[in-house]
């Protein structure tokens, strides 16, 4: 970790962009003291850059029984990822956070499609199309907060929509390589809007109020987009004092447990791709969690719930999904621990009408090399097993995969 002037920021960003080319994800939101958001500390010095990151490079292998012999294995570095977070809190009460993340998985592009005319009779027989790979390059986070009160931040940008606890927790903060798939389906990514969030009593009761653009929810028909503000609440109380929003208990304190509800709502438009009305559609969705820790051992668990209604079809679209997951961190050695995880889930879309239900099977174990520092995932190797079911489909995926992450 480094503190920089703005004017050696500045040349890290326009001068080695290959540098922000190689970063993916640090865990800034339970951090809360490293951000500078003088919320519970007395002030200090303006912190104008602070500069972390991540690197989350990824080796394994997928297999698919029932696809096709070209698609059936896959296997190599399947989601190599890396993150750089630039944040810092200039002057009092106001603070910035930029989180630019990549993923090693290139994208295809479509660059050119040109009509195929063999026999010049202007009739096209078919259509040639060239691609180009480029870097999947994303924003997390770009936003600005203040904090008026020691209680009370607002934030406003690109930012995770705090509707479960697997969205707030960091991408270094996961217990496994990538976020339940159950929750993914509901909401996945950053959004565009206005965040407030408050805190009282050290941690114990924690509430957020905000107001986005929607892009980040998925359950909605393809080939559509839709206009509608999307408002979101959530309410997180942790009576015995705070968990952090991690997979991993490494306090290895007395017994803490949380409970939380959230809720997101939209009235909006829905658009064809061309740009012409279909329908005025209302979307409600809801989830609630629990959360227990003690001695090491960790469990958390979630249940979501979705109703979409429209003005044209007379049929609601209903989907629901939960899942629960639990570690046990414990020490080996004086500076070596090691973490079984384990995660079940499952989720069903379009109740009403095609039911199509996934079960998630997960299991594996964290091995942490130098845990006699402050942040023992600093140095983090998973290996971990992901199965896959739609029990419709009857279609089956099974996955192995070694991920090491590195913190800077």
């Amino acid at each position: 970790m480094r503190l920089l002037s703005i004017g050696a920021a500045l040349a890290v960003l326009f001068a080695a962009p290959a540098v922000a080319a190689q970063a993916t994800d640090l865990d800034v939101y339970d951090r809360p003291a490293r951000l500078a958001t003088n919320a519970a500390e007395p002030a200090k010095q303006p912190l104008a850059v602070e500069l972390h990151g991540y690197v989350q490079p990824q080796f394994g292998a997928r297999y698919y029984p029932d696809a096709l012999v070209a698609d059936r294995w896959q296997y190599g570095g399947l989601s190599s990822r890396a993150g750089l977070i630039i944040s810092g809190s200039p002057i009092r009460d106001w603070s910035y956070v930029v989180h630019l993340s990549v993923d090693a998985r290139a994208l295809q592009i479509l660059t050119s499609a040109d009509l195929i005319d063999t026999d010049g009779n202007g009739q096209a027989e078919g259509l040639i199309v060239t691609h180009t790979s480029v870097p999947a390059t994303l924003f997390e986070e770009v936003t600005i907060a203040y904090s008026p009160f020691p209680f009370l931040k607002v934030k406003m940008g690109a930012m995770r929509v705090p509707f479960t606890v697997a969205l707030r927790s960091a991408n270094t903060a996961q217990m496994f390589a990538n976020r339940p798939g159950a929750n993914e389906i509901f909401q996945s990514g950053s959004d565009q809007g206005l965040l407030a969030l408050g805190n009282w009593l050290d941690g114990r009761a924690q509430a957020s109020l905000g107001m986005f653009t929607g892009t980040s929810l998925g359950l909605l028909p393809p080939s559509t987009d839709s206009r509608g503000l999307l408002y979101s609440a959530r309410v997180d109380g942790n009576p015995l004092g705070p968990l952090p929003y991690s997979g991993f208990d490494f306090d290895r304190a007395a017994f803490r447990f949380g409970v939380g509800v959230g809720a997101l709502y939209r009235d909006a438009t829905l658009f064809t791709r061309t740009g012409y009305e279909l329908a005025d559609i209302r979307d409600v969705r809801t989830s609630a969690s629990i959360r227990a820790a003690f001695r090491g051992g960790s469990l958390q668990a979630e249940a979501f719930r979705r109703l979409g209604t429209d003005n044209v079809s007379s049929r609601p679209n209903r989907a629901t999904g939960a899942y629960a997951q639990g570690s046990f961190f414990f020490p080996v050695a004086q500076t070596v621990g090691l973490a079984p995880v384990g995660r079940v889930g499952v989720s069903t879309e379009d109740e009403l009408t095609l039911p199509r239900r996934t079960v998630y099977i997960e299991g594996g174990v964290a091995f942490f090399p130098k845990i006699d520092i402050p942040r023992p995932d600093t140095v983090r190797v998973l290996a971990q097993y992901l199965g896959e079911n739609r029990i419709l489909e009857n279609e089956k995926g099974h996955a192995g995969i070694l991920q090491v992450q590195v913190l800077f």
